[in-house]
Parts: structure tokens; C-alpha cells; sequence
């Protein structure tokens, strides 16, 4: 069986920008962007669907953004946004669920025995969706209704275009007493706290997910596992990789090795093969000669031509070929029992030999996808969590220029000159790429990038994160320095 995926993750709020990526609304710039990335397939994304109320299945209503369905349906029940109208949100208004399991069983249930191809650029668009993914989504949303309510559910999303299927649902945390409290619908009355709740959060979803052949991972609890900061994670992953790179390299040695034993293993059969052949012709052949002999014996036996000493004679000749031919017989029939039981030896050795190597190589197929899968994956990880970080800070820091510059009457482009504010406004996007690349370690990376987008060099000497210094405090920094590497900060403005 394969692991079910659940992650919970709480927001506060959702901007339309993470709504168009939910239900696939794309300007030119955006697909473009997104043709980039490995992990989205554009000829798949007609694939992709919606599980309404009651179950039913739909098309993506690209038409009604999630931040637009959550205001309909608080109005509907008339309920207050507490986060309405508030410069920094502080309530937890959406809970995103993303569920699913390990990629090869997800694509056997959406795609069934299609064969994909995950060449950046391919066009799968003769793929089909397979009832069984729909069967699967429609059971995940009555699980989630009857958990949580189903007049919380604002969008249960599917996605079929990216490399693994899974769900995005998107709930609204509201009690029974029709009012936000994300710990009272998640853990109700009980003493239970939210790790605990998950945690039975997991078991349920396992037991709706054993006729998908999904199955439970294993429990943190058990496992031993800790919370790991992202440089942690990242190393952690590092060594997995190498791990699995050595795995990879054993397996092509195994591998060889296999085949060497196969080859000696057909070698030794055709030779067995060679010797009950040839056994089998002189089983026939002795088989003849007895025959032949114990003809002759009988004819000399009823002839009356010759005295009775010279028959005594022949038949005493025949009788010793008789047994000469006997004892032949006999050893050839058990050297071919032996043989028989040899090449029966051999053949299941084969095929044992056979099935092991089938093995292997799935086994280093399933490696080989791994190790290229698993540093994207970390990186993608971690640069939303640094993005999301160096965006908070970058925003507070905005706000603030922006306070300054409401203060003053005059030369107002000079209350820009060397403000985060410039900087964002000139070369955003390429500052938080060097930023995050900082943010993470990748020195080389940054530096690059921003040689190749108009920048200069890199950080100065002696970069790096200091003693003490938080990850607010860490990412300014970074951005700063992003700034510089950019052209940004320090350069002095051209009148």
C-alpha cells in the first residue's frame, strides 16, 4: 500500500493572487512563468475539477475567486469577517487542506495505465481522468463535511496538471455557534490539543483512504522526528540525497552482478539442457538393445537347430549383454533424474534471479526519480517560507517609508532615494530572488543571478547569518543586501 498525505495549514485570509493559483487563472506573464517550472503540466490542466455541494462533480468556476466565495457565504449566514477592515489581520479565517498520497498510486488512481510524459514541455492532453480519482475526491469531501461541516467548505479543489494529483480544500473555521474559532472546531470541548487532534486526524482519513489502497504514514511520535529549521532541513536533505546516490550506485553494481549470474545461470541451463538430451537418446537407445536382446533370447529358446550345449552357450552370452545393458540403463536413468532435477534447480533459480532483478530496477528507477525530485522540492519548500518572510518584513518596511512620505509637501522623489520602497518599485521581483537565494545560503546562486539581471557581484566578505539574529532580522539584511547586489541601494540615483 502506499502513504496518504495530509497537511493542515492556517491563514489569515486569502488573497486573490493565491486564489488564481488554486483555480488556475492565468494572465500571459503567469502561464509563461509557470511553463517554466517542472512541476506543472498546462496540457493537463483541463483535467483538473471541483467537488460541490452535495458531492457533485464540476469544472473549475474560474469565474468567483475564493476571497469572493468566503464574502457570499458569510453573508449568506451573516457572519462577520473579524479580520475586516484591520491593517494587520490577526484572526484565523481559512484552514487550506491539502490531501493526497505517494505519486505513483495517486497517478494509478487519476490517470489508471496511461503512461505520462514528465519531459518539461510534453503535451499529454490526450490523457483522461478516470472515475476512480473522482470516486476518491468525492469521499475525501464527505469526510471533510461530516468532520467539519459542509457549509464551511468554500472551495475543494483538484489538481490533476502537477506531477503528484492531490486536493486543495479550503475551509472556513466556524463553530457551531456560527462564529471563527479555529481550536473549538478542530478540538471541540475536548482537552485534546491540536498535535493530538491531528494526529486522530490522520487515523480517520486512513480508514475513508484503505479502499484507495492509502495508508497511514507513520507518526512523528514514533519515528522520533523533531521540528528542523530550514538549514537543517536542507543539510538533512543533502544527506539523504548522497544516500540515495550511493543506493543508486550500489544497485547499478548489484545490477551488473545479477546479470553476470544470469548469464552463467543460462550458460550452466543450456548445458543441462545438452546432457538430458543427449541422457534421453541413450535411455532410448539401451531401451532398443534390451529389447533387441530379449528377442533374440526368446527366439533361441524356441529353436530346435542347435544342440543343446551351443543354445546353453548363447542364451549364458546374451544373458550377461542382457545385464550389461541393464546396469547401463539404470545409470543413465538416474544421472537423467539428476539432470532433470538440476535443470529444475536452475530454472527456479533463474527465475528467482529474474524476479530480483526486476526488482532492482524499479528500485533504481523509483532512487533515480528521488534524487532528482528531492532537492527541487526542498528548495521549492523552502523559498515559500522564505518568501512569505521576506514579503512580511518587506511590507512593514514599506509601510513606514510610506508614512514618511506622507509627511512631507515637497521633492517628494527625494524621500525615495535609497528606501526599500525604490527598490521594490524598480526591481522587486529579481531583488527577492537574490534575497531568498541569500536567505537560504546559496551565495553562488544569488551572485549569478544577479550578475545576470543587471546586478553586480556578490555579498561582501565575511557574509553570513550572525550569533542571535532571528529570521526577521536575518531576512532585512538579506534584502538589503539583495538591494546592493541589484544596483539598488548605495548606488546613487542619476538626475
Amino acid at each position: 500500500m502506499a502513504s496518504q498525505v495530509l497537511d493542515v495549514r492556517t491563514q489569515k485570509g486569502m488573497t486573490v493572487s493565491q486564489s488564481n493559483e488554486h483555480l488556475r487563472v492565468r494572465t500571459q506573464n503567469s502561464l509563461k512563468l509557470i511553463q517554466g517550472k517542472g512541476h506543472y503540466d498546462p496540457s493537463r490542466e483541463h483535467l483538473n475539477f471541483e467537488v460541490g455541494k452535495g458531492g457533485v462533480i464540476l469544472p473549475l468556476d474560474k469565474n468567483h475567486s475564493i476571497p469572493q466565495r468566503m464574502k457570499e457565504n458569510l453573508t449568506c449566514r451573516g457572519i462577520a469577517d473579524p479580520n475586516e477592515g484591520k491593517a494587520r489581520p490577526d484572526r484565523r479565517t481559512v484552514v487550506s487542506i491539502i490531501m493526497g498520497g505517494s505519486r505513483k498510486h495517486m497517478r494509478r488512481i487519476a490517470f489508471g495505465d496511461q503512461q505520462l510524459d514528465d519531459t518539461q514541455g510534453a503535451d499529454n492532453s490526450h490523457i483522461t481522468r478516470q472515475p476512480l480519482i473522482e470516486d476518491w475526491a468525492k469521499d475525501m469531501y464527505e469526510f471533510i463535511s461530516k468532520k467539519f461541516g459542509e457549509e464551511n467548505i468554500v472551495a475543494f479543489v483538484v489538481h490533476l496538471d502537477e506531477l503528484n494529483p492531490h486536493i486543495h480544500c479550503t475551509l472556513l473555521p466556524i463553530d457551531e455557534n456560527n462564529k471563527f474559532n479555529y481550536k473549538r472546531v478542530f478540538c471541540g470541548d475536548s482537552k485534546f490539543s491540536l498535535s493530538d487532534f491531528y494526529f486522530q486526524l490522520h487515523d480517520e482519513l486512513a480508514v475513508v483512504n484503505e479502499r484507495y489502497d492509502l495508508k497511514r504514514g507513520t507518526h512523528i511520535a514514533d519515528s522520533g522526528a523533531r521540528h528542523r529549521t530550514t538549514e537543517q532541513y536542507l543539510r538533512d536533505l543533502d544527506r539523504e540525497r548522497t544516500k540515495l546516490e550511493e543506493r543508486c550506485g550500489q544497485l547499478q553494481a548489484e545490477n551488473i552482478a545479477y546479470q553476470k549470474v544470469q548469464w552463467a545461470l543460462q550458460k550452466e541451463i543450456a548445458k543441462a539442457e545438452t546432457r538430458v538430451k543427449g541422457l534421453t537418446t541413450m535411455i532410448h537407445n539401451l531401451e532398443e538393445a534390451k529389447e533387441r536382446i530379449a528377442n533374440q533370447m526368446d527366439n533361441l529358446r524356441q529353436s530346435a537347430d542347435l544342440a543343446s550345449k551351443e543354445k546353453q552357450t548363447q542364451l549364458y552370452l546374451l544373458e550377461k549383454q542382457l545385464e550389461a545393458v541393464q546396469m547401463k540403463l539404470e545409470d543413465k536413468q538416474s544421472k537423467l533424474v539428476s539432470a532433470d532435477e538440476r535443470l529444475q534447480e536452475l530454472g527456479e533459480q533463474l527465475n528467482e534471479l529474474g524476479k530480483r532483478h526486476t526488482d532492482l530496477a524499479e528500485e533504481y528507477e523509483q532512487l533515480k526519480q528521488d534524487v532528482g525530485d528531492i532537492l527541487p522540492e526542498a528548495q521549492r519548500k523552502a523559498y515559500t517560507n522564505v518568501g512569505s518572510a521576506l514579503s512580511e518584513m518587506m511590507i512593514e518596511d514599506t509601510k513606514v517609508q510610506f508614512s514618511h512620505l506622507s509627511k512631507t509637501d515637497a521633492k517628494t522623489l527625494d524621500n525615495f532615494e535609497d528606501t526599500l520602497l525604490m527598490d521594490v518599485a524598480e526591481r522587486g521581483q529579481s531583488m527577492v530572488a537574490v534575497a531568498s537565494a541569500l536567505f537560504l545560503g546559496y551565495v553562488d546562486q544569488a551572485t549569478e543571478f544577479a550578475k545576470t539581471h543587471g546586478g553586480g557581484g556578490g555579498p561582501g566578505t565575511g557574509w553570513g547569518r550572525r550569533d542571535g539574529e532571528d529570521d526577521r532580522q536575518w531576512a532585512r539584511r538579506c534584502v538589503q543586501e539583495a538591494a546592493r547586489m541589484m544596483g539598488g541601494r548605495r548606488r546613487g540615483r542619476k538626475r
